[in-house]
């Protein structure tokens, strides 16, 4: 009943779908209501009784006004709209309804109330209902965020009131226990007589209403934007990957090049407002500070949601020792920008990965474009996306860096989080070449192993001929594309321009 994307996934409703529904637009075409909201979550020691046990218990609530909104074995969730009627006496009635809930249960399980094995939440507020294809709907606001928050604290026996129907509530003639660091209460019992008696019960059939109702995922807006971000972050990622299968074989050798790649991904506040000005106040901030830097704007992706930013930093040409650094400084400036002076963004996320991409220039009429790929931008996405609301970098980045090991506080295995008061004046190069180490490519390191070799024989000295004798697996193209990607990180010297190798230049 809690949202369960995989499950959803599984039945053949597409992730598409699924934010097409779940989108602001889906949103607001979406019916909201104001109603109270009854959740019933029981576990039956017997399973093939579960039907039956709940079926009873729906009775309870279609005898009190009630719809069954959603039902299964083991939950129950039903509305009571909100009509011409005072909310206070909506709850009180519900209220009621729970205590007969419970006086059924305790009737047909024989068992001490501590031990009764239901437990039963009532919220009041708005909530909207969406229909996803034709097996599931969702329910969405802030009624069910409030039950969504007990769920944890609910416990057999139990009949709590969440915060907002606690509030609106008539108080009088309840008796209610406070729940430790929660504005919600269990209630213990109500001096109210109540609307329907046990006894009437066998006069209401609810099995016709349960069989026609889909399954029902209560979704609180944490769960709701993490997938909207996982999707849209995904499809970037997608669109990037399509791109370059697009591409037309280059005649020549692939280009690598080591990269600082920062994935930015903002979330826009969802108002009705026209949120053009926003995103040019985004477009604008990041395009000044990518001139301040030195880097290019690779690609942007605009949601309703949102929208992505993939930036690159050290692209060839640059050759600065710092550049690494200037990415994280330019990343943090960014953040803060966006942050504390535009309003339309309630969230930005930015990842940033180093290591050897793949990149293509195009020339367009106004202005130079570049493209990267490769498995550090979809890194520097995975990061976006995972840690949401801060700048975080993976370990290559922290030692391409070369700023004090301080300035980057351990999040998660080789996740850190970059931490402002950035000065670049601790220079390591054993930093540097462990660095250089992690994002080299299993041949790369084949190659600088058989050079070592070569090397320690031939004062410090080794040739492409030699190259090609020691490695005999690889062929004089692969050969040259990584020569060329260990020459541009440093990893090599040449005694000539490493674009012409041959077999007579040493390096």
């Amino acid at each position: 009943m809690n949202f369960d994307i995989i499950h959803i996934s599984q039945s053949g409703t597409s992730q598409s779908e699924l934010y097409r529904v779940l989108s602001s637009e889906g949103i607001r075409a979406a019916e909201v209501k104001t109603v109270v909201l009854l959740y019933l979550s029981r576990k039956e020691r017997c399973p093939w009784q579960c039907n039956h046990r709940s079926a009873e218990l729906a009775a309870c609530i279609h005898a009190a006004g009630g719809y069954v909104v959603h039902h299964t074995g083991d939950a129950i969730l039903a509305e009571w709209v909100e009509e011409n009627v005072q909310m206070s006496d909506t709850i009180s009635h519900v209220l009621q309804c729970a205590f007969t809930t419970l006086k059924v249960e305790k009737l047909r399980s024989k068992v001490p109330d501590d031990d009764l094995p239901i437990k039963i939440a009532l919220s009041a507020g708005e909530f909207t209902k969406i229909t996803i294809g034709d097996k599931f709907c969702a329910v969405i606001g802030p009624a069910v965020e409030e039950i969504r928050s007990i769920q944890a604290r609910m416990q057999n026996g139990d009949i709590i009131l969440c915060p907002e129907a606690w509030r609106q509530c008539d108080r009088q003639n309840l008796t209610v226990k406070n729940i430790e660091n929660k504005e919600a209460v269990k209630v213990r019992c109500s001096t109210e007589q109540q609307s329907i008696s046990v006894d009437d019960l066998h006069h209401y059939n609810t099995d016709i209403h349960m069989t026609k109702n889909p399954i029902t995922y209560l979704i609180t807006h944490k769960e709701r934007e993490a997938f909207i971000g996982h999707f849209m972050i995904q499809t970037a990622c997608n669109k990037i990957q399509a791109n370059q299968q697009r591409e037309a074989p280059n005649p020549g050798l692939p280009e690598i090049w080591p990269t600082t790649i920062m994935f930015m991904y903002l979330q826009f506040v969802l108002t009705q407002t026209d949120l053009r000005f926003g995103r040019q106040e985004v477009s604008e901030t990041i395009a000044e500070q990518m001139f301040r830097c030195r880097g290019k704007i690779c690609n942007v992706f605009f949601f309703e949601e949102g929208c992505m930013f993939v930036c690159a930093v050290g692209l060839p040409g640059d050759k600065r020792q710092d550049k690494t650094a200037q990415a994280v400084q330019a990343a943090f400036r960014i953040h803060e920008t966006c942050h504390q002076q535009i309003d339309s963004v309630s969230s930005i996320s930015i990842g940033v990965a180093t290591g050897r991409v793949k990149y293509k220039f195009e020339q367009s009429p106004l202005r130079e474009c570049c493209r990267v790929y490769g498995e550090k931008v979809r890194g520097a996405a995975e990061l976006s996306r995972s840690n949401p609301g801060i700048v975080s970098c993976d370990e290559p980045t922290r030692h391409f860096s070369l700023l004090p090991l301080s300035t980057f506080r351990p999040l998660k295995r080789s996740v850190f989080v970059a931490e402002p008061g950035l000065s670049s004046s601790e220079m390591d190069s054993r930093r540097l070449a462990f660095a250089i180490k992690q994002t080299m490519l299993d041949e790369e390191w084949e190659v600088v192993k058989c050079a070592s070799v070569i090397g320690h024989f031939n004062d410090n000295n080794f040739n492409f001929e030699l190259l090609k004798i020691t490695l005999p697996c690889m062929n004089e193209p692969e050969l040259i594309i990584h020569l060329r990607s260990l020459f541009r990180a440093g990893v090599f010297k040449c005694a000539s321009e490493p674009r012409n190798v041959s077999s007579t230049k040493t390096c």
